[in-house]
């Protein structure tokens, strides 16, 4: 997915104010403003769009699987069959549902869903979506940045 024109007028305005791109940007340097852009901002999580369903099993408590009632624990079964979205709330919510009341699992699976977000990424922004206790970033744009975007940000 290519920046929309948008996108692309957000990303250069926050490399521009930003004191480490901005004079990447201002030196011509593409080789490192593109790793700039793609690196990870550990400050801002986001939510991934394919958990593998291992990362979402490792990330829960089994000691506790059998306060699960028969229903619950059978749909977390067909949760873990596929990869899932965790940026869309019914994803996030079925892990709440089959979750509450144990422990800490729900969060720990939700945190499971997340990932942080590059630096373009945060530039360009989405909306915040909590469920339970965590919060993270449901992307505009989840892509990285591709070499010729880069070309077109310094010229």
């Amino acid at each position: 997915m290519t920046l929309t024109t948008a996108q692309f007028n957000t990303l250069k305005a926050a490399i521009i104010a930003d004191p480490t791109a901005g004079p990447l940007r201002q030196a011509g340097d593409t080789f490192s403003l593109l790793a700039w852009c793609n690196a990870q901002k550990a400050a801002t999580p986001a939510w991934r769009t394919s958990v593998p369903a291992q990362d979402a099993d490792e990330a829960a408590t089994y000691t506790l699987f059998d306060s699960l009632v028969g229903g619950k624990r059978d749909s977390w079964r067909i949760f873990l069959m596929f990869s899932r979205d965790f940026s869309k709330a019914k994803i996030r919510n079925w892990v709440v549902d089959v979750w509450t009341g144990i422990g800490t699992v729900p969060a720990d699976v939700l945190t499971a869903g997340t990932e942080n977000a590059t630096n373009a990424q945060s530039a360009i922004g989405g909306t915040s979506a909590t469920t339970s206790t965590v919060t993270a970033l449901r992307r505009n744009f989840s892509d990285l940045v591709t070499q010729e975007e880069v070309n077109r940000l310094v010229n």
